[in-house]
């Protein structure tokens, strides 16, 4: 299941980037605020779901490409589970949210669901 372009980014990717953020002090100010995100592509995979977001900050706010990624664990998530994101050159996020198991419904944006 795909979603159109351009969309609001939902609650669980902005908690999910805040979460990935939060020791970046640079990108955690991008999560103050969700119009800050355009949503142009959503996924679901076998073991959980991808986002690819755009930010429409400037580029010094971003940084340079690179990726985070941070252990999550979640009483909805047996054997834990992951956040991943990649951050390319021109604003765009790459989010991804997976498990070795089922990936909760709770957890994945509701236009997914």
């Amino acid at each position: 299941m795909s979603v159109e372009v351009g969309v609001r980014l939902e609650e669980v990717e902005l908690q999910a980037l805040k979460y990935l953020f939060d020791d970046e002090p640079g990108l955690a100010k991008l999560c103050v605020d969700i119009e800050n995100f355009v949503v142009q592509a959503r996924e679901l995979t076998t073991v959980g779901f991808y986002s690819i977001i755009n930010c429409k900050l400037p580029s010094g706010t971003v940084g340079s490409s690179r990726e985070i990624s941070k252990k999550i664990s979640d009483p909805l998530l047996a054997t834990g589970g992951c956040y991943v994101c990649w951050i390319e050159h021109d604003f765009t996020l790459c989010l991804e949210g997976f498990s070795d198991r089922n990936w909760p419904k709770a957890l994945t944006p509701r236009a997914l669901q």
